[in-house]
């Protein structure tokens, strides 16, 4: 860069400047910038599993990723018709919790709405699928209140076999509408949505029999990286998602609840 100031300085031939530009373009995109992007992708990695996934065991990390269609739509978080032919993951890791398999990704989607679905809206955020050892035999949604052309009034999900269900608290129904196959909410499952939503996150979840998944919408736990920003033990670490928590420990109590019921049927 110096070179070609001293050269746009003290010379006036034009095509030299050109062919110098034209050096310093290939330099930065064949040298420099592959091994910054290199190192910036093996740094994110490391974050996340240090970080918003480092209660995963045997963690793998996916920088691209994707959702299916027929994945989406088993989770029953929108109404038949919503979903889109798939999602695009970033930044996507796998593992184990417990006795679950786990999938956790920050993932982006259009879903259509209107009388037509004709209309669209993107929601992008933190997507979390565990399929559990133990079935629950419970068929829940819960959707935040609110989520702009999603929840602004109650979502239809009966089509999935889900009928409204209201809340035992005035808080719970201020949040979040409920859905369920056996008319009822657990009140276990009620006090974790409440917990879930304590950040001020608008939430997508669903407990679909072994099946549980989980959409904070605008919510990321990744961040852009600057090379002058010092590394540490506690910058590495750091968990960038609020809702990390409360998240594991929806998961932890729904397969202890779901061991529980499984004795009381013996």
């Amino acid at each position: 860069m110096l070179l070609l100031i001293i050269v746009v300085v003290f010379t006036a031939d034009i095509e030299t400047v050109y062919v110098l530009c034209g050096v310093v373009l290939i330099y930065n995109l064949f040298i420099v910038r592959p091994p910054i992007r290199k190192y910036k992708k093996e740094l994110t990695a490391m974050e996340l599993m240090y970080g918003a996934a480092g209660d995963i065991a045997d963690c793998e990390y996916q920088e691209k990723d994707g959702l299916a269609k027929d994945s989406l739509e088993q989770d029953k978080l929108l109404p038949p018709g919503e979903w889109p032919d798939g999602a695009i993951c970033r930044h996507s890791v796998k593992g184990r919790y417990i006795n679950a398999s786990i999938k956790m990704c920050e993932c982006s989607f259009v879903v259509r709405y209107g009388s037509r679905r004709s209309e669209a809206v993107f929601l992008s955020g933190t997507y979390v699928q565990a399929d559990m050892a133990d079935q629950t035999g419970l068929s829940i949604s819960c959707i935040s209140r609110g989520i702009p052309h999603i929840s602004e009034s109650m979502p239809d999900l009966t089509q999935y076999g889900l009928q409204p269900v209201q809340p035992g608290g005035e808080k719970a129904r201020n949040i979040f509408w409920a859905f369920s196959e056996r008319a009822e909410l657990p009140e276990w499952l009620e006090k974790q949505l409440i917990k879930l939503s304590a950040s001020g996150s608008k939430i997508l979840m669903s407990l679909n029999g072994h099946r549980v998944s989980i959409f904070l919408v605008s919510r990321f736990y990744t961040a852009k990286h600057h090379l002058s920003y010092p590394l540490s033990r506690d910058s590495l670490s750091w968990n960038r998602l609020p809702e990390k928590q409360a998240i594991f420990d929806t998961l932890r109590i729904i397969q202890r609840n779901a061991v529980l019921e499984k004795r009381k049927e013996k």
